[in-house]
């Protein structure tokens, strides 16, 4: 029950300390494909009209710590639960700063929840195993959804 609610205030936290509500994106100044634009309005990950989103130094490099901190986790070969909830409990720290310090607004902001809501529910998913092919198994997807950050944002 206590894993939920910090999952629950992370979640709430987020919401409000990254700005406002989001800001509604307008209309593009250049053509735009449907696809993009279906994909925006399904909540899907995009690019913006072709080019990475820009982020602030602040998410940048907490983004970066968490890619860093799965690559270490990768190199130790340890592939046992107390070393998945170790990094589980890095992982959710370094989440938190990545909250805290979140000072982006308008579309960039929003294209940001897009990558980190599935970042939040992998990292939930890591932190709740129970078993090491539980963790092995979140731990895959929280890597993959991580690595979306270098794809989407510069």
């Amino acid at each position: 029950m206590k894993l939920v609610l910090v999952a629950l205030f992370s979640s709430i936290f987020l919401i409000s300390s990254c700005g406002t509500e989001p800001t509604p994106v307008s209309a593009p100044t250049e053509p735009q494909t449907t696809t993009a634009l279906t994909e925006h309005a399904a909540g899907m990950l995009h690019l913006n009209q072709g080019q990475k989103w820009q982020t602030d130094n602040n998410t940048k490099l907490h983004a970066n710590k968490l890619g860093g901190l799965i690559q270490a986790f990768d190199n130790s070969g340890d592939t046992k639960l107390p070393a998945f909830c170790n990094l589980s409990e890095a992982i959710n720290n370094e989440l938190n700063n990545l909250i805290s310090d979140c000072k982006m607004e308008g579309p960039e902001h929003d294209a940001l929840h897009l990558w980190l809501d599935p970042v939040l529910r992998d990292a939930e998913q890591l932190k709740n195993a129970t078993t090491d092919q539980e963790a092995a198994m979140a731990l895959a997807k929280l890597r993959a959804d991580v690595q979306k950050f270098n794809q989407f944002f510069k």
